[in-house]
């Protein structure tokens, strides 16, 4: 269900909420409930057991690892455009601002890969992950992630077009997806 607020005459946001069944069927983390059953299906892809090595083949030739002690955000300084970063296992204190064409954040799995910012400023536009790429942008992929502890868990502005899949989103003040002047393609699926 989508609803939008005006909050000036130049900015619109719009929010998202899910439909709400009769009976919450309680799950494990990194799971969530199956539409119209009672069972509990995997929030993106399932813990691998080792690391990223044999699947290679299926992201952009342009690859950067980001294993815990890094930051993502100064790998995606170094970045160019369509790029994937893979973030591995750990918990990540900081805000990610995607500012170039066509760039993936893939954790190795949202059980195993949480990012958290360190310090919230109270504002509405204040999120883990803040998508800033424009009408020109590309696509940014955002995928297999846990997003916790800030106003909201993904803001994308100014027209620019996302595919979010297999992001749980946790502890936020706020709402977990909030499009700001944006009437781009955004694709959510399998988010919780």
């Amino acid at each position: 269900i989508k609803s939008e607020v005006e909050k000036s005459s130049s900015e619109k946001v719009s929010y998202c909420r899910p439909l709400i069944p009769d009976k919450v069927t309680e799950c494990s983390r990194s799971f969530m409930p199956a539409f119209g059953g009672t069972d509990c299906i995997p929030v993106g892809d399932i813990c691998p057991e080792n690391d990223y090595s044999d699947n290679l083949s299926e992201y952009s030739s342009s690859v950067i690892y980001v294993e815990e002690g890094e930051s993502i955000s100064k790998a995606l300084l170094s970045a160019e455009e369509g790029t994937t970063l893979l973030i591995g296992e750990g918990v990540f204190r900081e805000t990610i601002n995607v500012d170039k064409k066509d760039i993936s954040i893939i954790g190795l799995c949202p059980e195993k890969t949480v990012i958290r910012p360190e310090e919230v400023i109270k504002t509405q536009s204040d999120a883990a992950i803040r998508v800033l790429t424009g009408q020109n942008g590309g696509v940014t992929t955002i995928k297999n992630l846990t997003l916790e502890g800030a106003k909201a868990g993904i803001t994308i502005y100014n027209d620019s077009s996302a595919v979010i899949s297999g992001v749980e989103i946790n502890s936020v003040t706020g709402a977990g997806i909030i499009l700001i002047d944006n009437d781009a393609d955004v694709s959510v699926s399998n988010v919780y």
